[in-house]
């Protein structure tokens, strides 16, 4: 800042801003087929809702031409594999809920962690690692 009355120049301190994702396991629903694994991110909100807006200028999620800015991934921390994904998110308050779905035959990660891409910004925020009970 700089007094213009005396040209005076004042500096601030410098701090830092935490923007992961904090992840954590919300519940899950049984059905005949398997199991979906519901989560959350308890800090959505420090994401501004511009971060999903839809975004037609960028490539496309499979035939979805206006997916949003920001994608979020699932993956299994052990060996990063690729579980889900969700495209087309329109706001931060979209992070408070979502899933993933393991079949009946199939078996569950013991742990997860997420991404989120920021396509534009070319930036990718990626989340704590959470038991999946």
């Amino acid at each position: 800042m700089t007094d213009r009355l005396t040209g005076n120049v004042y500096q601030s301190n410098t701090i830092t801003l935490n923007t992961a994702p904090v992840l954590a396991f919300d519940h899950v629903t049984h059905d005949t087929g398997g199991d979906t694994y519901w989560l959350k991110l308890t800090n959505g909100s420090i994401y501004n809702n511009q971060m999903f807006v839809a975004s037609p200028n960028l490539p496309p999620c499979g035939l979805n031409t206006s997916s949003s800015r920001t994608w979020l991934d699932i993956y299994q921390t052990s060996d990063n594999a690729y579980i889900y994904g969700f495209c087309s998110f329109s706001s931060s308050s979209d992070l408070s809920s979502f899933w993933f779905f393991v079949p009946t035959n199939g078996s569950k990660p013991a742990n997860v962690y997420i991404t989120l891409t920021d396509r534009l910004l070319n930036t990718i925020y990626t989340s704590n690692s959470v038991a999946i009970p």
